[in-house]
């Protein structure tokens, strides 16, 4: 499955974007230049890709995904420890919101195919 989902990752991602191996089941992914609702655009192509895949060895199976946003724009600014740190807060809000599902660091989330939220 950790295979399976770099590859959407490779397959999702933007050529600006690097996703990264975050610990053991986590992933982040650095999106420079990149607005709020275009950050959210993109993770919930992520998260569908991921539920709709097929996976050869157990394909009675379906895995999905939680996410956390976090981000800064000129007004907001915070550095790599406290981006990460608000990431993981709203991914745990995800997670305990229902996962598969998409927060951000100012409350707002997608939990709907399609949602476009902007986020902070």
């Amino acid at each position: 499955v950790l295979a399976g989902l770099g590859k959407i990752l490779r397959q999702q991602c933007r050529t600006s974007d690097v996703p990264c191996r975050y610990g053991g089941e986590e992933f982040a992914i650095i999106m420079p230049d990149t607005t709020p609702q275009d950050a959210m655009v993109l993770c919930e192509r992520l998260r569908k890709a991921l539920e709709a895949t097929s996976w050869a060895r157990h394909p009675e199976r379906a895995i999905t995904c939680s996410i956390g946003l976090a981000g800064f724009t000129d007004k907001v600014h915070m550095n790599a420890e406290q981006a990460l740190q608000a990431a993981d807060q709203a991914l745990y809000r995800a997670k305990r919101g229902g996962r598969n599902r998409i927060v951000s660091d100012d409350g707002s989330s997608s939990s709907t195919p399609g949602a476009k939220v902007a986020v902070a």
